[in-house]
Order: structure tokens, then sequence, then C-alpha cells
């Protein structure tokens, strides 16, 4: 599932993780096209265990460039997330 960024919202890092188990390899990509468009890409190979759901959220800008973080989460999903700060130096 992806959900949007915005702030005032629960921090992904918050959200319950899944138990331990087997969980999906996940490739993503992000890119711009000449017009300014952002497109983000995403490679799930396995599977995601019955009654959890992998989570991913995206923010970016011409400045900053994309951010992102995700997981196998359980329980509810919430209609946002916030992100993690950026650690200094990138």
């Amino acid at each position: 599932m992806v959900v949007p960024v915005k702030a005032g919202c629960p921090s992904i890092d918050s959200l319950p993780k899944a138990q331990p188990g087997t969980h999906p390899a996940v490739w993503v990509a992000s890119r711009m096209d000449s017009d300014g468009h952002r497109s983000v890409s995403v490679r799930i190979k396995g599977t995601i265990p019955a009654g959890d759901t992998m989570i991913l959220a995206f923010s970016g800008d011409e400045q900053t460039g994309s951010v992102g973080a995700g997981g196998v989460i359980t329980g509810p999903v919430p209609a946002c997330v916030s992100l993690p700060a950026v650690p200094q130096g990138g």
C-alpha cells in the first residue's frame, strides 16, 4: 500500500512491525523526466504474510530529491504517515 506523506501524521517508524518471518525483497527506483515529473517504480519478490501489509511512503522535491521509507506492518494502515528526519549529510 502506498500512503501519502504529510506533517502531523503518525511516523512510519511508530507503526507496529510484523513478527519476524519471511518477507519479500523490495527494489525501489525513482526518476524525474525532462518535464519535471517524478515517477517511482517498485519491484517486489516474494510474498507478504497473510494479515500483514507492506507500506511504502515517498516524498521529495527538486531541491532535496526523494526520501522514502517502508516495511511490513501488522494492524490497520493509517491514511498518511510522516517520515523520519533525514540524517545530516544525506
